[in-house]
């Protein structure tokens, strides 16, 4: 991934989605939509914490590494989640 390039993804139906990019990688997460998943979280495998306070969209800034990621659980069902970001660096 180049500097600029942008980032997104939309999950299948209850489908975890998790987004960790490449070593050196660097992303500003600016969106993320997870209506019917649980709210987004960063992780770094075995520990979380969470970002947001319901299911809908969110629209903040946080950045994800190959050491600290996203991950969005979703609740069963037909339910969906997604994001986009930028690459920083």
């Amino acid at each position: 991934m180049a500097v600029n390039d942008i980032v997104q993804a939309i999950s299948g139906a209850n489908t975890t989605l998790n987004f960790q990019p490449a070593a050196t990688v660097e992303v500003v997460i600016l969106s993320v939509n997870s209506i019917g998943a649980q709210p987004p979280r960063l992780t770094d495998g075995a520990n979380t914490t969470v970002h947001g306070i319901s299911d809908n969209h969110y629209n903040m800034k946080f950045y994800v590494t190959n050491s600290f990621y996203l991950q969005i659980d979703n609740l069963g069902g037909a339910s969906r989640s997604g994001y986009c970001g930028v690459v920083t660096q």
